[in-house]
C-alpha cells in the first residue's frame, strides 16, 4: 500500500526544514552533540590493561556491547547472537575479556574533558605526570594540583602533606 503526501504532509516538512535552516549554526552543533538518553556513564577496559575507554550505557553489557563494537566493529557474535562462551570469534574474545565500572560522577560532565586526575579520584589508574610511570595502582597516586604524581615524585614536603594511611 502507498501513501500519498497531503498538502499537510508537505506543508509540515517544508516548515520543519525552514526551521532547521534558520537554527544558528552554534545550536545545530550543540543539538547535534547532545548524547541521546542511553543511561549513565561506564568505563570498559580489560583488567590489568590501560586500554579503558569511556561509554554512555544504559548497562554494564551495553557499554561493553559499544567497546567490542569499537574495537572490532561487531555487535554480535560472528555465529550470530549474543556473545557464546564456547566461541573463539574476535567479538565473542573481546567481550569476555573486556569489564565495566559505573562512574555516577562523570554522568553530568562534557567526556571530552576528563583528565588522567578525573580517572584516579575514581579508582582508575593513570600515568604519573612527572615520570611517566604507568603501571601504578590507584593507592600509589595523589593528585596534586590536577596533576597525577606517583607516590616516589612526591617532593620531601609533598610527601608531609599527604596521609598514605588513607589510601
Amino acid at each position: 500500500m502507498t501513501k500519498v503526501v497531503t498538502r499537510r504532509d508537505a506543508l509540515t516538512l517544508v516548515g520543519a526544514a525552514a526551521v532547521a535552516a534558520a537554527l544558528p549554526v552554534p545550536v545545530q552543533q550543540v543539538l547535534a552533540n547532545v548524547p541521546a538518553a542511553r543511561g549513565g556513564v561506564f568505563v570498559v577496559g580489560t583488567e590489568g590493561e590501560r586500554d579503558w575507554q569511556i561509554f554512555h550505557a544504559s548497562d554494564a553489557h551495553e557499554a561493553i556491547l559499544d567497546a567490542v563494537e569499537e574495537w572490532s566493529g561487531f555487535r554480535d557474535c560472528e555465529e550470530g547472537g549474543g556473545p557464546k562462551v564456547e566461541c573463539d570469534c574476535d567479538f565473542c574474545y573481546k567481550f569476555s575479556q573486556f569489564d565495566s565500572q559505573r562512574v555516577k560522577e562523570w554522568d553530568d560532565r562534557d567526556l571530552d574533558k576528563i583528565t588522567e586526575a578525573d580517572w584516579v579520584r575514581v579508582g582508575m589508574c593513570a600515568p604519573c605526570s612527572r615520570c611517566g610511570w604507568d603501571e601504578a595502582y590507584p593507592s600509589d597516586l595523589v593528585v596534586i594540583e590536577e596533576k597525577v604524581v606517583c607516590w616516589d615524585c612526591l617532593t620531601e614536603q609533598e610527601n608531609e602533606a599527604f596521609d598514605r594511611t588513607r589510601c
